[in-house]
C-alpha cells in the first residue's frame, strides 16, 4: 500500500475549499493574495489536471476578482490536456469527470462546488456566477464574446 500516491498533492489541496470559498480568500489574505498564490501554482508547474482535485483552481481566479486569468489558464489546460486523439484525454477519465471539466470550460462556466448549485463563468456574462434556479426551467444563456479583457469579474485587473 505504501506504493499508492493520492491524486493530489499540499499545492492541489491547499485550494480545495470548494465549500466555502470565502473562508479561502480570507484565509489567504484577500483577493490579491489568493491571486499571487495561484499564480505561484500555476507558474510553479504544480497544476496536475490529470485527476480531480486540481480541476477547479483555474476558476478561483474568477471568483477573486481576476477572470481573465481564469480564461488564460483554462485555455493553457485544454490546449495541454485535450485533442482529438486517442491520447486526448490527459489520464484516468474517472466515469466521466476529465470529459465533464472540458464540456463545462467549453460551455463558458464550471460548478466549483458541485452541491451549491452555482456555476462560475469564465467567460464574461453580466454576472460571474449562474445559478441553477436561473435556467432549471428552461430558457437561454448567451455569451457575447470578445477579445478584450473585460471589465465584469476583473476587480484586480
Amino acid at each position: 500500500m505504501d506504493d499508492i500516491a493520492p491524486p493530489g498533492d499540499k499545492w492541489a489541496y491547499s485550494f480545495d475549499v470548494v465549500h466555502d470559498i470565502t473562508a479561502l480568500i480570507e484565509k489567504r489574505g484577500g483577493n490579491e493574495s489568493l491571486v499571487r498564490s495561484l499564480d505561484e501554482h500555476f507558474d510553479g508547474g504544480h497544476n496536475d489536471h490529470s485527476n480531480e482535485p486540481s480541476h477547479h483552481i483555474p476558476y478561483l481566479y474568477a471568483l477573486a476578482g481576476a477572470a481573465y486569468k481564469t480564461q488564460e489558464r483554462v485555455c493553457e489546460i485544454v490546449q495541454m490536456n485535450y485533442n482529438n486523439t486517442p491520447t486526448g484525454l490527459s489520464e484516468n477519465e474517472d466515469c466521466g469527470q476529465m470529459s465533464s471539466w472540458y464540456i463545462f470550460s467549453d460551455m463558458g462556466f464550471y460548478p466549483v462546488n458541485t452541491v451549491s448549485g452555482e456555476y462560475i463563468v469564465g467567460s464574461k456574462v453580466d454576472t460571474p456566477i449562474i445559478r441553477y434556479e436561473d435556467f432549471a426551467d428552461g430558457g437561454e444563456i448567451v455569451f457575447e464574446m470578445s477579445h478584450l479583457v473585460e471589465e465584469l469579474g476583473n476587480d484586480l485587473s
